[in-house]
């Protein structure tokens, strides 16, 4: 396996790469729920995680690649950011039609940081890889 393709194909850093464009993508909905928490009507959102890993691992099944900003190494395929965003099931509708829990959206937030880190930190780990690997070479 040579260095670009365990840097850009290898299917556990495309995960992690994804996982934090998930990640982040969660972390900007509970930003935008906990803006709007005072807002008369507005429906909480939330990233709809199941279809978007569904669709991912189908791809990678498929051999199919990704990018996710313009800026990123070309391959081929759609880009931009595509994770599905859905508005969250929520029984508890305020008098003013808020469906916004503080509580629910702290929680999801503390979880999605967590998640983020550990993401982070695995990529960290395989960098420190490439970086001993490639240090031992030269």
């Amino acid at each position: 396996m040579g260095l670009k393709s365990f840097l850009f194909t290898n299917p556990v850093n495309m995960l992690l790469a994804r996982n934090l464009d998930v990640q982040s993508r969660q972390i900007s909905a509970i930003s935008s729920n906990l803006a709007n928490i005072d807002t008369p009507g507005y429906k909480a959102v939330e990233v709809d995680f199941d279809s978007a890993f569904n669709r991912e691992m189908n791809e990678m099944r498929a051999g199919q690649l990704r990018t996710t900003n313009p800026r990123h190494i070309g391959f081929s395929g759609e880009t931009g950011n595509s994770v599905p965003m859905m508005e969250q099931e929520n029984d508890s509708l305020r008098v003013d039609g808020n469906t916004v829990d503080l509580d629910k959206e702290l929680m999801r937030l503390a979880m999605a940081q967590l998640q983020y880190s550990v993401a982070v930190n695995a990529m960290s780990k395989k960098g420190g890889i490439v970086k001993a690997s490639l240090e031992s070479k030269f």
